[in-house]
């Protein structure tokens, strides 16, 4: 996944994510999970929910109806689980 990331609006923002491998792919087919959750923990957008095939993905993200603030997303894939901060600004 890429860094920590910085939203401005209601834009559509893409996240890229991927378990990687030595080229930045998915290694393994298998289930993803990339959700999104507030400050408190509580899950507010689940953005991939199913299982994929080896490759490069990206998802489109509305924050449309969130409030500006601090939020986490979680990307989960296998047994590799990476969380990173997004600041949503309005």
């Amino acid at each position: 996944m890429d860094s920590n990331s910085q939203f401005s609006s209601n834009s559509q923002t893409i996240s890229d994510f991927s378990r990687w491998d030595a080229f930045g792919r998915l290694a393994n087919r298998g289930f993803i999970t990339l959700k999104v959750y507030g400050v408190l923990g509580r899950l507010v957008r689940t953005l991939v929910n199913k299982v994929e095939q080896p490759g490069s993905y990206s998802v489109t993200f509305s924050a449309s109806g969130l409030a500006s603030g601090v939020y986490f997303y979680r990307l989960d894939a296998g047994t590799f689980t990476e969380t990173k901060k997004l600041l949503l600004i309005r």
